[in-house]
């Protein structure tokens, strides 16, 4: 009897051979590992500006400069791909708006009075 190859991602890559996301220990990275981590997350940062139309007050240019903002939208990130994971059922993505309204407020309120989009408040 054969079986079916796994289906395919968008990328052709069989679905069972997909992690499913991971956690980073930011401190334990080399430079190249954070570079590269760093590039994943600022097109994710930057989509999640447009498609919720947030401003400076809520993530600034400088959110990078910021180990903690990092770390907030990797974890919002991380939570993005295992919602939008092929297993998962259309409720994920109502459980990830959820972890995305907790992010957004806690930025919101570190960045208040702080850093914008001009200003960097180290």
């Amino acid at each position: 009897m054969r079986t079916a190859p796994p289906p395919a991602t968008g990328c052709g890559t069989p679905v069972a051979d997909v992690p499913f996301a991971p956690t980073i220990d930011w401190w334990a990275l080399t430079p190249q590992e954070r570079l590269k981590e760093l590039g994943e997350l600022r097109i994710f940062v930057a989509r999640l500006v447009v498609a919720y139309e947030l401003d400076a007050g809520t993530i600034p240019p400088c959110w990078e400069q910021h180990e903690w903002a990092i770390r907030v939208l990797d974890a919002l990130r991380r939570s993005y791909l295992i919602a939008t994971h092929p297993t998962q059922s259309g409720e994920a993505l109502v459980g990830w708006h959820h972890n995305y309204v907790l992010a957004r407020d806690l930025l919101r309120e570190a960045f208040t009075g702080s850093c914008t989009a001009s200003d960097h408040v180290p």
